[in-house]
């Protein structure tokens, strides 16, 4: 056909389209075949074109309105948000396979997002001006302070860790909704990524180095009320380019469990034992 190439059921309803805006060199196609993996191939009037029509992965381009850069992504309630230097976008179902779904903005977030979690029901965003909860057009001012990153405790739910300028606040949920607990004594600098290891203990990520934080986590737990003047006891060990280990912007990660923590300088991984960084 003519514009490109049109999937339909047995019932002959239209469930997906090969156009243009999906990639084709060209829209004329002469000819349509499916391989044993569900792969399409089409002759086309100048050329050949394949489409992993059955592939679980889906691509989202500038037909999609998608225009941004991309810092980072999250599924909340089956809604796709993404965000980045321009603010916070949602993807907008057309509701015909004939029109590609758009990325559109959430009212009153544009500005620059650097993380957006889902945490205990509700979608958190770190924002250039704070963290905000989203909830369809509706947004809740929670922390009027640049914010960076946010981690979700793996052991307790209702517990975040969030990464500002200045170090690592502790939020948690009540049943009125979510409150601040205090920064954490002692966490400084440009908090841009934080993990939590398997025994509890926290490590951030900041502009000169890393820094590794024993905190009571059971105290926060047992808190049932936000606190007017809370405590935070902690100890905090910073791991800086003075080291010689560490220079610029440095992140932590963790894969199959295992801390890395990543620096110019190379990759590198925390030993409990000898208590060092190797």
């Amino acid at each position: 056909m003519k514009g490109g190439a049109v999937i339909i059921d047995t019932l002959g309803n239209i469930k997906e389209t090969v156009t243009r805006s999906s990639g084709l060199i060209d829209a004329l196609v002469t000819n349509v075949y499916e391989d044993r993996q569900g792969t399409i191939w089409m002759s086309l009037y100048d050329g050949l074109a394949r489409a992993e029509i059955a592939s679980p992965f889906r691509l989202f381009t500038t037909t999609n309105g998608l225009e941004v850069d991309l810092n980072s992504v999250a599924i909340y309630r089956g809604e796709l948000y993404i965000g980045g230097p321009e603010g916070v976008f949602r993807l907008t179902p057309s509701g015909t396979p004939l029109v590609k779904d758009e990325f559109t903005p959430v009212k009153g977030l544009n500005q620059q997002l650097f993380d957006i979690v889902e945490v205990e029901g509700d979608l958190l965003a770190a924002m250039f001006t704070g963290v905000y909860r989203i909830s369809g057009d509706q947004i809740e001012e929670l922390v009027p302070r640049q914010t960076l990153a946010l981690y979700p405790s793996s052991f307790h739910p209702e517990i975040l860790y969030v990464g500002l300028i200045g170090g690592v606040m502790v939020m948690k949920k009540f049943p009125v909704g979510w409150r601040k607990l205090g920064t954490i004594p002692g966490t400084k600098g440009e908090v841009r990524t934080i993990v939590e290891t398997a025994a509890g203990e926290l490590w951030a990520g900041f502009e000169d180095g890393f820094s590794h934080i024993y905190l009571d986590t059971a105290a926060l737990w047992e808190i049932t009320s936000s606190p007017t003047s809370p405590q935070l006891p902690a100890h905090v060990t910073h791991y800086e380019e003075s080291d010689g280990k560490q220079h610029a912007m440095s992140y932590v990660f963790s894969i199959n469990k295992q801390v890395v923590l990543d620096s110019p300088l190379g990759k590198f991984v925390y030993d409990s034992t000898k208590k060092d960084i190797l």
